[in-house]
């Protein structure tokens, strides 16, 4: 078994629900605690993005929290069973990163008039727009199992729990008031505090000053004003697949030679016996869809098609090269005419080589269309008519579906924490860039180009550094999304500035590579040029 090890403060915030997840894995780790600013400060350095949490797998290390809590998902089997549920659980972790971003800007902001307005607005619009949007997913639950997704504990359900103990516990009841009056999102915050291995966490997990609001916050990182209302916080995969009957290998999360093997095992059969003797395999609705999934993938495509005469060919390209159309899934991604959160999506369907539909929503257009997306934002993805919504989360279910997440489960996690640093480098670099104010955006333009930059730039390198490797690539020997992201990622910087990566040549030597894919380059090269 792996040797864990988590460092994060001593408190819960950001860590809590790793722990959590842990506790139910009934997995044993090193749980570091620091304990005070004097500790941190000592320490601060030697984290590869100078912030915590840092989960270590037997000496190597993972950053970013939902990296982390994803890698302990997928290796103790909370992530859902298929793809679509591992996506749904990949949303909910998101809306809790993003009602955590919301829920700290009241103890960010310096003027108490403006303090107490953003308390008003969590209370009355933001927490009332994430309960409506979780309690629309646990009711929306075809399984009515009490979960929010299919029909057993998932780390979706460990983050929700997580989410309303940080709101009730450091904005106050009132301020929670939308959830607590949600008997459904109460009833599973109970299920979920009943299930035997969090009360059990729950009972014996330590106390300490940082599980309080204001002492936590100003350790991550957070200039508070006042702590007038900092209150103290509540309670807060063996890699799961799209699988085939009697573990039948799959594309998914990214085809191996058992896929090839199979289907070409199953093409013989009916090439040379004919259908009657292939007819188990035929009336198989799953190994007929996991057929069509390994004739879909481009080179074994172009492959069928170039080689018409070959004995078995003839068999698998008639029957998959007219079935594909309907037995593979059909994409359609809504978004504006711009680069910005939608980029990465369409940069992995180019180098995935699969088709989709760029449904391009004019910003004239938007607020008529507003209302038909779940969350009301965009970019939005449509598989086979259902939405999925949350940037990062159609990112992953991308990845895994197209083979780009990463060969093992620690690879996705590596791949992960790059794709989460990238989406904080856009998040402050869009601050900059959609600015109104003149003079402001001067002011943020050299923050973004001197300070953002310089951080994100060097803390990129170093998981660059990081892959053992050295194949150039962040994770492995091959391109991945991690590589995708980063490119896309200081994108918008070379279109302000071209020079703004010259001090960082392992970058530039990236890009390079990245490049040298054929159907990334092609790409690039026709897409419309944004100024993000």
């Amino acid at each position: 078994m792996p040797a864990y090890r988590l460092t994060y403060f001593d408190g819960r915030g950001r860590g809590e629900a790793i722990r959590l997840a842990l506790a139910v894995a009934g997995q044993e780790y090193e749980d570091i605690r620091i304990k005070d600013n004097e500790e941190w400060e000592k320490v601060k350095s030697e984290m590869p993005l100078n912030a915590v949490p840092i989960f270590s797998v037997d000496g190597e290390t993972i950053s970013q929290s939902t990296a982390i809590l994803r890698y302990i998902a997928r290796e103790y089997n909370l992530y859902g069973d298929g793809n679509m549920n591992m996506t749904k659980v990949d949303t909910l972790i998101s809306t809790y990163e993003d009602f955590f971003g919301e829920m700290i800007k009241p103890f960010m902001e310096p003027d108490e008039g403006k303090k107490k307005d953003m308390t008003q607005t969590l209370k009355e619009k933001t927490v009332p727009k994430f309960v409506k949007f979780v309690g629309k997913m646990l009711s929306d639950n075809a399984e009515n199992s009490g979960w929010l997704v299919g029909s057993k504990l998932t780390v979706a359900d460990i983050a929700i729990f997580c989410m309303f103990g940080d709101v009730e516990g450091m904005l106050g009841k009132d301020t929670a008031k939308a959830f607590l009056e949600d008997k459904n999102l109460v009833a599973h915050n109970e299920r979920v505090a009943s299930f035997p291995a969090i009360k059990e966490w729950i009972a014996k997990r330590p106390q300490s000053q940082c599980d309080n609001a204001e002492v936590r916050l100003k350790l991550e990182g957070y200039n508070l004003a006042s702590a007038a209302d900092a209150g103290v916080l509540d309670d807060v995969f063996n890699e799961a697949e799209d699988v085939c009957p009697s573990g039948t290998p799959t594309r998914i999360p990214y085809l191996t030679v058992a896929d090839i093997v199979v289907f070409y095992m199953f093409g013989a059969a009916e090439n040379l016996y004919g259908k009657d003797t292939a007819k188990a395999f035929l009336e198989d609705k799953n190994w007929v869809v996991h057929s069509a999934k390994v004739a879909a993938v481009p080179e074994i495509k172009e492959w069928l098609q170039n080689n018409p005469k070959h004995r078995f060919s003839y068999c698998l390209h008639q029957r998959f090269s007219e079935s594909t159309s309907h037995k593979m899934p059909t994409y359609k991604l809504h978004y504006f005419p711009i680069r910005a959160r939608g980029e990465l999506i369409r940069l992995i369907f180019a180098a995935a080589g699969e088709t989709f539909t760029d449904q391009i929503i004019t910003f004239a257009d938007w607020p008529s269309k507003k209302s038909e997306m779940p969350t009301g934002q965009l970019p939005v993805l449509e598989v086979d008519g259902e939405k999925l919504c949350q940037s990062l989360t159609i990112v992953r279910f991308l990845s895994r579906e197209f083979g780009l997440a990463g060969e093992n489960n620690f690879e996705q996690a590596k791949a992960d924490q790059v794709v989460d640093t990238v989406g904080d480098l856009l998040t402050e670099f869009f601050k900059y860039a959609f600015e109104k104010d003149e003079t402001k955006k001067e002011e943020l333009k050299k923050k973004t180009f001197d300070t953002v930059l310089s951080t994100f730039a060097t803390n990129v390198t170093k998981f660059l550094d990081m892959n053992k490797t050295k194949s150039g690539y962040f994770v492995g020997k091959k391109l991945t999304v991690a590589d995708l992201a980063v490119y896309e990622g200081f994108e918008d910087f070379l279109v302000v500035d071209p020079s703004s990566l010259d001090k960082y040549p392992k970058l530039v030597a990236h890009r390079k590579l990245v490049l040298s894919n054929p159907r990334v380059k092609a790409y690039l090269d026709k897409r419309p040029k944004t100024n993000v």
